[in-house]
């Protein structure tokens, strides 16, 4: 017997995600043919402020030299983002919890 499906959280595979997106948004010329290079990726943002410091944010985008994605930390300084460093992760999942729901998984 199947158990009810929890939707109170989701969690998605960015690769999955990028995938899909990416496939969705492929351009066809006037004669019908696939222009990849017109295609838009994405990159997945999160910004936030730490108390009692400044603002940052986190950009994930695919590597285009090697599987795994890129995380990029930027620093706001009032007037443009400027970058503290990057590292390269393996895996990367977002995943969105509703209110009240169990966050321990």
């Amino acid at each position: 017997m199947n158990s009810p499906r929890d939707t109170s959280t989701l969690i998605v595979d960015l690769e999955a995600l990028y995938r899909l997106l990416t496939h969705q948004d492929r351009h066809c010329d006037t004669h019908g043919h696939e222009n990849p290079a017109a295609a838009q990726p994405f990159s997945l943002e999160l910004r936030f402020t730490v108390q009692r410091e400044s603002r940052r944010r986190y950009r994930f985008e695919p590597r285009h030299t090697g599987p795994g994605w890129w995380r990029f930390e930027d620093e706001w300084t009032g007037c443009q983002w400027r970058p503290v460093g990057r590292e390269v992760l393996a895996e990367v999942e977002l995943q969105i919890t509703a209110q009240g729901a169990n966050h321990n998984e």
